[in-house]
């Protein structure tokens, strides 16, 4: 992949709104720290410099909510470009390059997680939106083909959009690894399901209901035999816009 290209994603798939969607698995004494050091530092750094149009940041929500869904202490940052073109000048930037540098430094105070000390993929829209709303449902998978994916994404989205709770429910697919110059931004989860509550007891009555363990069984069902499967519920902490990096305490 030429660094420095503007055409890595190629034309087709410019005008695509992209998702890059990172997680990180801090030890329990070093996470208030790290979240500091990400509303403080890093991710102003990034989106300040003009490439992106936003940021989010999450923390995941450990009661309340099943167990299948609980992944303790992990954060998520989400960053937005609108379009491919824009990211792709974004991961070959010396912006990009400071800040991954300095961001490198915590990952001994990270737990490993899918195998990596950091992990990270690099989404674009299928159907719906990832709009930054209160809590979070993120399910990502991998299987063998495409009708596979658009089987699981059509009934589990299907499933989920039965939830009075539920706000928007989006399906995001992966970009080939190719196409992506940094190791850690290509991890498990060809496919992304983003579903969204506008607060922490909508998220907990919506995934404690059995219209939500019925949804579960269905994506059981076509993502059983150890292929990679996980959900995630977050909580919102932040957000940052540009062109200013101001962090934003409201989704």
């Amino acid at each position: 992949m030429a660094q420095g290209s503007e055409e890595q994603f190629g034309d087709e798939d410019v005008d695509e709104p992209v998702m890059l969607l990172t997680r990180a698995w801090p030890v329990r004494s070093r996470a208030a720290a790290f979240d500091a050091w990400q509303r403080s530092r890093h991710i102003p750094q990034i989106v300040g410099g003009g490439l992106l149009k936003g940021a989010a940041y999450y923390a995941s929500v450990e009661e309340g909510v099943p167990a299948s869904c609980v992944a303790p202490g992990l954060r998520m940052a989400v960053y937005f470009a609108t379009g491919t073109r824009a990211l792709s000048r974004w991961m070959v930037s010396p912006s990009l390059k400071e800040a991954l540098s300095d961001g490198v430094t915590w990952f001994d105070a990270f737990h490993r997680l899918d195998g990596q000390s950091f992990t990270g993929n690099v989404y674009t829209p299928v159907h719906g939106t990832g709009e930054t709303t209160a809590t979070l449902l993120v399910s990502r998978w991998d299987l063998p083909t495409k009708s596979a994916h658009d089987v699981v994404a059509d009934a589990y989205v299907a499933a989920l959009n039965l939830l009075p709770e539920v706000v928007s429910v989006g399906v995001w697919r992966r970009v080939p690894d190719e196409l992506v110059p940094i190791g850690y931004y290509r991890s498990p989860g060809q496919r992304m399901c983003w579903a969204t509550f506008n607060s922490l007891e909508a998220q907990s009555t919506a995934l404690a209901s059995d219209a939500f363990k019925e949804a579960g069984r269905l994506f059981d069902q076509f993502t059983g035999d150890g292929r990679y499967a996980t959900h995630e519920a977050y909580a919102f902490a932040f957000r940052c816009e540009w062109p200013t990096g101001e962090v934003i305490d409201q989704p």
